[in-house]
């Protein structure tokens, strides 16, 4: 009977995690301290340059709304170098509407995986005008072909240490070798819409899930904010690919599933606040100073970390963090109710 010798590998599978994290924090502690980067590969790479040649970057950060959301300061570092300089965005298709309203940017180069985007980077250097922003951490896989991103720029900067590092912003920023900004990210609204068709400041906007499970709350607990904030008179809009809240209260909209992404940002930027988990429209509630309340927990090896530049940093929000060790999905909803009622400008 294999019955109990199975039962015997998966019980020690938690255990075997558990060591590992142990491992890589120590590895960690031991080796941020001795880290060096190359903040000036780019200014250098500048300087290569005739004076006449006008430069154009090619910043390779395909994936993951947020992270496209977070790094927009980049654009503005890069035009600050060289206003006259071509900025050009290597970025998946179904995520090139993030980036759209950013005038900074003279052109989004759609791909269709991580591969795609190093071969058409590397392509382009051979042309002597070009300079590479490798913004993806040193061994990055990709999803879709497999292949392994090593970046030779700062291979420092990895997987497994980049919170560790900063915010989500510092690290691309490492990786790609310019300075860790510390810019609050800047989301341009010209053209959008407000999709709730809700006065402004007279709703809360709420986002249940994020595309990983480590990051989620429970829906027993959006539920009962949600329900608690229409008790008061509050509306709520929730957005996101999922639908958590389940409520036939007329102050709830429902603005699950497919929307364009400027829109939702425009509908976050009207709100009176934003709640939700560490995902992509905290990132937009960040750039287009939304008061907030997000809730963070353990994630991977990091019992603490923080993915927010600027504002989000500081004051602008209010973090509910799960006890020592525990995720996002252990937060007490009793914890919860209080931060909302604190965050900034008082919202309730």
């Amino acid at each position: 009977d294999a019955t109990p010798w199975l039962k015997g590998v998966k019980d020690r599978i938690p255990f075997r995690n558990a060591i590992y994290n142990v491992l890589v924090k120590a590895r960690n502690r031991r080796e941020l301290a001795g880290l060096k980067f190359d903040e000036q590969y780019v200014v250098n790479r500048l300087g290569k340059l005739a004076a006449d040649v006008v430069p154009t970057f090619y910043v390779l950060l395909p994936e993951a709304i947020g992270d496209l959301i977070a790094c927009e300061p980049i654009t503005r570092y890069l035009k600050s170098l060289r206003p006259d300089g071509i900025v050009k965005w290597l970025v998946r298709r179904p995520l090139a509407q993030t980036i759209e309203t950013n005038g900074l940017i003279s052109e989004v180069i759609l791909i269709d995986s991580l591969k795609e985007g190093v071969d058409i980077c590397r392509t382009a250097e051979k042309g002597g005008s070009a300079i590479v922003l490798w913004c993806r951490l040193n061994r990055t896989q990709c999803r879709k072909t497999g292949f392994m991103f090593y970046n030779d720029v700062n291979p420092a900067v990895d997987i497994s240490n980049y919170y560790s590092l900063g915010n989500l912003l510092e690290a691309f920023c490492r990786a790609a070798g310019i300075p860790p900004l510390k810019d609050c990210p800047h989301y341009e609204l010209s053209g959008t819409k407000n999709l709730s068709g809700l006065e402004p400041g007279s709703y809360a906007v709420i986002h249940c899930n994020s595309s990983e499970q480590a990051r989620n709350w429970t829906a027993e607990g959006w539920n009962r904010i949600a329900t608690e904030l229409m008790r008061k008179g509050v509306q709520v809009v929730e957005v996101g690919t999922e639908k958590v809240i389940v409520s036939d209260d007329p102050l709830y909209r429902d603005l699950t599933g497919f929307q364009h992404i400027p829109d939702v940002v425009k509908t976050i930027s009207e709100a009176r606040f934003f709640m939700g988990c560490d995902s992509c429209f905290a990132h937009a509630a960040n750039a287009v100073e939304t008061p907030a309340v997000v809730l963070l927990g353990k994630y991977e090896i990091w019992d603490v970390y923080n993915p927010y530049s600027g504002e989000f940093a500081r004051e602008h929000f209010k973090v509910v963090r799960a006890k020592q060790g525990k995720r996002v999905a252990d937060i007490p909803v009793d914890d919860v109710w209080p931060a909302i009622c604190e965050v900034k400008g008082k919202v309730i």
